[in-house]
């Protein structure tokens, strides 16, 4: 059952995210996500899905994929969610006798996080603790090189 894209009626999609102008299917680009032109324009075909099936509730910010696999754009694996996540059911997995938060949203691997920070990935189940370490590490250049921006402005002021 075709739907016409409503902020571009001259295609229509499919639940499953086949893109359509007239009877003639688009071909789709899926380097990394699913994409497909309208009108010259790349547009990501998860949107394109929502847009025309999946009504977007009002604190909505977030289109995420629910079995963590931005190739599978179907309507089924669509879910609008405000920033903090709340409308997700996360799965929860013991590790090393720790606990870990499915977070596969937001990749396309199955990444997982505990309330200490670590990430693990299942894939390899390697914990991602340097991951973690080298995002911190990352905040603190950020910090010094404010801090030696002000510095050398105040030097400056001086003369």
């Amino acid at each position: 059952m075709k739907k016409p894209i409503p902020f571009n009626p001259e295609y229509s999609v499919t639940p499953d995210g086949q893109v359509f102008k007239g009877d003639k299917l688009l071909k789709q680009h899926t380097k990394g996500c699913v994409r497909v032109s309208l009108s010259r324009k790349l547009y990501l075909v998860s949107e394109i899905v929502a847009a025309a099936y999946l009504p977007k509730p009002q604190n909505a910010t977030k289109l995420v994929y629910l079995d963590g696999n931005n190739l599978n754009v179907s309507l089924e694996n669509l879910m609008w969610v405000s920033d903090n996540y709340e409308e997700m059911d996360f799965e929860f997995v013991e590790y090393n006798g720790k606990s870990f938060r499915h977070i596969s949203h937001l990749e396309t691997k199955q990444y997982y996080i505990n309330e200490a920070g670590e990430i693990l990935n299942f894939a390899t189940k390697k914990s991602l603790i340097l991951f973690v370490i080298l995002l911190v590490m990352l905040d603190l250049l950020i910090i010094f090189d404010k801090w030696i921006i002000l510095r050398n402005e105040r030097l400056l002021s001086i003369f």
